[in-house]
Order: structure tokens, then C-alpha cells, then sequence
């Protein structure tokens, strides 16, 4: 059936482009703090009936799903623990969003030491998910195995 998802990080709609090759049975809202870029997505997919484009997550609409993909890998000076503490705010904000579930991605914290860069985030999975378990819902996945240096975060209202 029909379902509706949020693209939080959106950039300049590919997740779209990629939902819209597989089907055009779901309503779609590309989320993008970066106002240039949201821009250029509208204008790209201006003809898009099923496509909404937001910059403020205040206009953000409940969905069926939120995917977030990459969005928390780049965090700049800021500290680790910081980092952290925003992102974990950020995960309750998507959540609440979600009438099904969510999905985000992260950088690992098992990603080899010397490749690591001091601008990136790289997340422990069993801490995302711990919190995810303790104070978002009891259906959570942790998916590690997909070859990546990334990992997924998937945290569902119901069993799946």
C-alpha cells in the first residue's frame, strides 16, 4: 500500500529518485537544513506530485517512516561526548515523527583507529542501541554487516 516517508538530510533528493525507480505509491518529504541545497532539490523534482521539500523541522510532518542517512558522520570540532548528547536528541525528535519506525545511519566506532578522523563521528552501535532500546521502543535492530565501516540503526513502534 501507500506509505509516507521523511528523507532527513535529504540533500538534493537521490533517496527520492531511488523510492521513485522501485514505486510511485508513497508521499515523500525531503528535509534539508542546508537551504541552497533544498533549493536546487526542489527545482530538480518540480514536477513531483508525492514530493515535499522542508528546511525547518518544525514544518516536518508525522510519516510512516524516517530514514536518515549519513547525517551525524560530520561533526566538526565538536567533542565526542557533545556529539553524542545532540545526536541522541536528535534520535527522540525523529522518533516521535515516525508512525512505524525509523532508520539511521552511522559511522562505527569499530572502524580501524588509523583511518579515523577527529572531524568525524564514529558512533558505538551498542550504545545507540542500548538507548534506542531503553528509551524509544522494544523493537530495535542493529544491522553491522553490510561491508561498510557504517552501521544501521533501525527502530521499529511495533514488531516487525
Amino acid at each position: 500500500g501507500r506509505f509516507s516517508i521523511v528523507d532527513w538530510g535529504c540533500g538534493y533528493g537521490g533517496f527520492f529518485d531511488y523510492l521513485l525507480k522501485r514505486t510511485t505509491n508513497f508521499d515523500y518529504t525531503g528535509f534539508d537544513i542546508t537551504v541552497p541545497v533544498l533549493e536546487q532539490a526542489r527545482k530538480v523534482h518540480s514536477s513531483a506530485a508525492n514530493a515535499t521539500w522542508v528546511d525547518r523541522v518544525e514544518d516536518l510532518k508525522p510519516s510512516d517512516y524516517l530514514v536518515a542517512t549519513g547525517v551525524y558522520n560530520i561533526k566538526f570540532e565538536t567533542q565526542n561526548d557533545d556529539w553524542l548528547t545532540y545526536v541522541l536528541g536528535q534520535l527522540e525528535t525523529m522518533f516521535a515523527l515516525a508512525n512505524r519506525g525509523i532508520a539511521v545511519t552511522f559511522l562505527t566506532a569499530y572502524s580501524d583507529p588509523p583511518k579515523q578522523r577527529v572531524d568525524l563521528f564514529y558512533a558505538d552501535p551498542l550504545r545507540l542501541f542500548d538507548f534506542a532500546k531503553r528509551n524509544l521502543s522494544a523493537n530495535v535492530a542493529l544491522l553491522h554487516d553490510y561491508g561498510h565501516w557504517d552501521f544501521t540503526l533501525i527502530v521499529r513502534k511495533a514488531a516487525p
